[in-house]
């Protein structure tokens, strides 16, 4: 199932156990704890169960779709409350999804020349920080 078939009749799939597939877009503590999972469709509010799963992770998530107003919230949402989760293995270290940390990247070549310092520039693994040499 896509998200967007959610989305579309939210009120049909009400209180329903689901497993929807995608990338962590984004993880909150606030108001409430959850992330955001991200398909090729659309994006999905997800209640975990436990820990809140690394941004960038490829996941599978089953769980009971409902449509409420969460604690501290004012709103109505669309949200899965996860059940249980499965990360998704990637073979070639490639992934369509772009926001997947296995997204597949563009070639080498062309970011050599669209950047033309590329190989003139070294990554200081400690900050995060590129330097010039």
């Amino acid at each position: 199932m896509q998200i967007i078939e959610l989305d579309q009749n939210q009120n049909t799939h009400h209180d329903t156990e689901i497993t929807i597939a995608g990338v962590v877009r984004a993880t909150y503590t606030k108001p409430f704890s959850y992330f955001l999972l991200e398909d090729a469709s659309a994006t999905l509010i997800c209640q975990p169960n436990g820990s809140l799963p690394w941004p960038g992770a490829h996941i599978e998530v089953s769980g009971q779709f409902v449509v409420e107003t969460p604690n501290n919230c004012t709103v109505q949402l669309a949200i899965l409350r996860e059940k249980d989760r499965a990360y998704i293995f990637h073979p070639t270290y490639s992934c369509d999804l772009a926001s997947c940390e296995f997204a597949t990247l563009p070639d080498a070549a062309k970011l050599d020349s669209m950047w033309g310092m590329t190989k003139h520039l070294r990554t200081e693994h400690t900050h995060g920080t590129i330097i010039r040499t």
